[in-house]
């Protein structure tokens, strides 16, 4: 939602947490994640978790800045885990994985996949490169997406094979970092549902940097769910808008 690294907005930093509280779900995943372990800054963890009522959470820290400052992804529950791991997806940073999670829901046994897949790593001053070309600079650009895409696209076909051996109902959801008539959507979702299409509307923008049409994270159940409902939290000052979907199990 664009809060960065060891700076601490306050504004942001409420309209974050106001967001977060006014949705409220039982589930709350966090692909991009940060917590400070110190007394000095925010600890995200244990205030995410104390504001919103998560007992359960599995925490994946991909790398540690300082001794107190926790980077990593996050899935906070209402709902028990029984099973968590995380999956090498080969990324630009080697640290940084795909996590799973297994939930008892209402009797139920839950699949989550929650990823965030390799970025195009542009600067700011390098979208607009996308958005209005600069000779001079589109070279470096194109360099920089091209590398990207071919990572994206190993990596999706190593989701695909975790959504092929998963038997359960089951939820993929991320940053995908890549649009839906891209190699990389098409090879994830297969024959899941997308959220979105089924109860959003409008361009379902997720991503403020580029385009007003980028959308580029996703809600994707498995054909064992309904999707009830879909929502785009959008609050000005975000750099990706959250997403939410109300699901239910079918019987």
């Amino acid at each position: 939602m664009g809060l960065l690294r060891y700076k601490t907005d306050t504004g942001r930093l409420q309209r974050m947490y106001e967001e977060l509280e006014k949705a409220s779900p039982d589930i709350l995943c966090l692909q991009e994640f940060f917590t400070n372990s110190g007394t000095r800054a925010p600890n995200h963890l244990d205030s995410i978790r104390r504001k919103l009522k998560y007992d359960h959470y599995y925490f994946v820290n991909h790398y540690t800045n300082w001794q107190n400052w926790h980077y990593g992804t996050i899935i906070f529950s209402r709902f028990p885990l029984v099973d968590t791991a995380a999956i090498d997806l080969q990324n630009v940073s080697p640290e940084e994985k795909m996590i799973t999670a297994r939930l008892v829901v209402h009797g139920d046994t839950v699949r989550l996949l929650s990823a965030h897949l390799a970025s195009q790593n542009l600067q700011k001053n390098e979208y607009t490169v996308v958005t209005a070309p600069n000779k001079d600079q589109a070279h470096g650009v194109m360099k920089k997406m091209k590398a990207a895409f071919g990572l994206r696209s190993m990596q999706a076909q190593l989701i695909r094979r975790e959504i092929a051996a998963t038997r359960e109902p089951l939820i993929v959801l991320g940053d995908f970092n890549d649009v839906p008539v891209s190699y990389t959507y098409k090879t994830i979702r297969g024959g899941l549902q997308d959220a979105f299409l089924a109860q959003g509307s409008g361009l379902g923008r997720t991503f403020s940097a580029v385009a007003p049409h980028l959308r580029i994270d996703y809600i994707l159940p498995g054909p064992h769910f309904t999707v009830e409902d879909f929502f785009i939290y959008r609050r000005k000052g975000f750099e990706h808008f959250p997403i939410m979907a109300r699901l239910s199990l079918k019987p």
